[in-house]
């Protein structure tokens, strides 16, 4: 696990062998989330609504701003819907510390990239792609997994990922 503001990658570091490895967790299913759509529509929108603010009082003198709202508002839009069909729904779970994900766009095997972020409400995991080096934000909410699974990968970051102090 990286601490945040230390610029050392984990994989700098070379593994002793008596450094056991993490254990496993167990299958959890991630199902859409409303709540997740919910809160990148409301993302989307307050960033739209926000240059529409700054532009609308300078519209009437400079009438090149008509072309950046023409293009800028369906640009976001695009990046909406992309956002959404990359929003991960499939299989995860850990063995000896390679987390693998699961589903119809997305299969491979991912380590622990960073920091992990864990509220109440998400979770976001940092993981990087073993073959390629590709880095991937996979966002949770806690209604796109059941109570059982939420609580069992809860209860697993909490417990197995405690840092060394």
């Amino acid at each position: 696990m990286q601490i945040l503001g230390f610029k050392k990658r984990a994989e700098s570091h070379p593994v002793s062998p008596d450094v056991k490895p993490l254990p496993s967790m167990a299958v959890v299913s991630v199902m859409r989330s409303p709540h997740l759509i919910w809160f990148y529509s409301f993302s989307y929108f307050c960033f739209v609504a926000c240059h529409l603010v700054v532009i609308f009082p300078r519209l009437p003198d400079q009438l090149w701003l008509l072309i950046v709202i023409a293009f800028g508002v369906p640009g976001v839009g695009i990046l909406y819907r992309q956002q959404l069909t990359n929003m991960f729904i499939g299989k995860l779970w850990v063995e000896q510390g390679i987390w693998h994900l699961r589903s119809n766009n997305l299969a491979g095997n991912y380590v622990l990239a960073g920091e992990i972020c864990c509220w109440p409400m998400i979770v976001v995991l940092p993981l990087r792609h073993q073959q390629t080096g590709a880095l991937t934000y996979l966002t949770l909410a806690r209604n796109s997994l059941s109570p059982a699974d939420n609580a069992r990968l809860r209860t697993w970051l909490r417990v197995c990922l405690r840092p060394n102090t």
